[in-house]
């Protein structure tokens, strides 16, 4: 897994998975080529076991978890998001909670922390026995 910014494709955000362009075809086959170009180097041996591989993209990524421009990691890092009061397990809806990682911090650690908020959000007596 790697990072890549949203603007090189960006100009196919309006297109349908399974029907973009031959262009975007080639652009993604030279990402891949070039990410399994520098997995080969360490360890090379490991590479010779590859029977199938397939590049996932941003645009994947927004289709299949509807995350804005692929953001695998949630809302961007910035301090604004973290003092953000939207972001807390309780919401003014009654019953209705938040979890996952844009309620504590980036990735699956953020995440599973952002469950076990919710966890003692809901159950209080829960705090003791997870910190």
């Amino acid at each position: 897994m790697t990072f890549v910014p949203w603007a090189p494709f960006e100009q196919w955000k309006h297109t349908r998975r399974g029907f973009r362009d031959k262009e975007y075809a080639e652009f993604k086959k030279g990402i891949e080529e070039r990410l399994f170009a520098q997995a080969k180097r360490h360890p090379p041996e490991l590479m010779t076991k590859v029977k199938f591989m397939e590049l996932s993209t941003p645009l994947s990524t927004e289709f299949f978890i509807r995350a804005p421009e692929g953001a695998i990691y949630g809302l961007h890092p910035v301090p604004k998001r973290f003092s953000s009061q939207a972001l807390r397990t309780r919401t003014p809806i009654d019953g209705l909670y938040l979890s996952g990682c844009d309620v504590a911090a980036l990735g699956i650690a953020g995440a599973l922390t952002g469950g076990l908020l919710t966890a003692a959000t809901l159950e209080p007596r829960l705090i003791p026995r997870l910190f």
